[in-house]
């Protein structure tokens, strides 16, 4: 037998008869020839299949016998012999996966090493795969698989009793984990994974007005599994899973401002869409009746009666609201304005042409009280003398001064 990777050469000749191997070992085959040419010709069709056309590497098509004939016009031509040995070792294919109900690809070939030369490069050699059965013998039918199976399947490199084996698992089904926001707001990208594997709940991307996110739960009431967020689950089913958004009522706190009346109250906590009574009015001011609440700083246009029952003065959890006590005089008219204004004060007439008949009297007590109209130097009001721009800007002046910044 002549050694591995003998090279022949020709030079300058038609046709050139590739030699025989006589007297191989059983346990080697060749098998097939590369070759490496300067000449420019054509070859001959019909021994295509008896030369491995290509430059110093074999094809996956291995001539079927060990001689040949190469047709050349000419030129220098090398040729090179290629064995594979029984004895050498497949390099065994990585497990490879398939979805379920799919048919696999099966790897074309396999490396091939030598042991006798550990320094020689793997060679790829063909692999025909057996039909594909289970470990009792049965054939698969690949569109029948549900997910979770595994097959080892064999076959031999072309041509030897070299065996190979290659592992298929069957991938189980995909499924996901969907979100919902249960009375929240937003939208959530499902958790993708297969069924029986774990993959980790999301964090809650929903928002709810007047509430805050608790947890997860498998019921839309909570009456299921509850799941914190960045919890690992398994999914089971191969439908999927659905998290609901699960919600506490934000609390929040309700203080009360005499706005310059005398006593103490007790601030009331509140729950988010849960109507809750205020607590009845502890203040008292002289002179003054009490005449319901408003917001400080709010729009000064709601009111709230004495015990009201109120709903979701406030949405933020840990809120403060502050509702300030507002006054009329004992005369009838009121005052304590938006809930951040005056500090009314009882009514005393200022003005000699003011009397407890005048038209609007408690609101000209008013004027005078908080020094916005002091009245003419004759010492009346003159309630009918019509009012020029240049006064209304004091009468402006004087409000922001003495009522606004208190």
């Amino acid at each position: 037998m002549p050694p591995h990777d003998t090279e022949y050469y020709s030079n300058n000749v038609g046709l050139f008869t590739l030699p025989e191997f006589e007297n191989l070992p059983s346990d080697v085959k060749f098998l097939g020839w590369t070759w490496e040419s300067d000449f420019e010709g054509t070859i001959d069709e019909h021994l295509v299949d008896r030369v491995i056309l290509s430059q110093k590497k074999p094809i996956k098509q291995w001539p079927k016998n060990q001689d040949g004939l190469l047709c050349f016009t000419a030129g220098n031509i090398t040729l090179t012999p290629h064995f594979i040995d029984h004895r050498l070792q497949p390099q065994l294919v990585d497990e490879i996966t398939v979805e379920a109900g799919e048919e696999p690809v099966l790897p074309a070939s396999v490396k091939v090493t030598d042991p006798d030369r550990p320094d020689a490069e793997p060679v790829d050699a063909e692999v025909l795969w057996n039909s594909a059965q289970d470990e009792e013998g049965n054939a698969i039918t690949w569109a029948d698989t549900v997910g979770g199976e595994e097959y080892t399947l064999s076959g031999e490199v072309d041509g030897t009793s070299i065996p190979a084996e290659v592992k298929v698992r069957v991938l189980m089904p995909k499924t996901t984990v969907a979100y919902q926001a249960n009375g929240g707001e937003g939208v959530m990208t499902p958790t993708t994974g297969r069924v029986n594997e774990q993959v980790k709940t999301s964090s809650n991307g929903f928002t709810r007005k007047g509430y805050t996110f608790a947890n997860w739960n498998t019921v839309a009431d909570g009456s299921g599994v509850s799941y914190n967020e960045g919890t690992e689950v398994t999914l089971d089913k191969t439908d999927g899973l659905t998290l609901y958004a699960q919600w506490k009522a934000n609390t929040y706190v309700v203080s009360f401002d005499a706005n310059g009346g005398t006593g103490k109250m007790k601030d009331q906590q509140f729950t988010y869409d849960q109507k809750q009574q205020l607590a009845k009015n502890a203040f008292t001011r002289s002179g003054y009746v009490f005449d319901g609440w408003k917001i400080k700083n709010g729009d000064g246009k709601t009111s709230y009666s004495d015990g009201q029952k109120v709903l979701n003065l406030s949405a933020d959890s840990n809120g403060v609201v502050v509702l300030q006590a507002q006054w009329k005089s004992a005369g009838g008219s009121s005052s304590g304005g938006n809930g951040g204004g005056s500090t009314p004060v009882a009514c005393v007439v200022p003005f000699s042409d003011v009397s407890a008949s005048t038209p609007h009297r408690d609101d000209i007590c008013w004027l005078a009280a908080e020094r916005i109209a002091t009245g003419y130097a004759d010492g009346e009001f003159k309630g009918m003398t019509p009012v020029y721009r240049q006064d209304m800007a004091a009468f402006l002046h004087r409000m922001h001064d003495n009522v606004l910044k208190k």
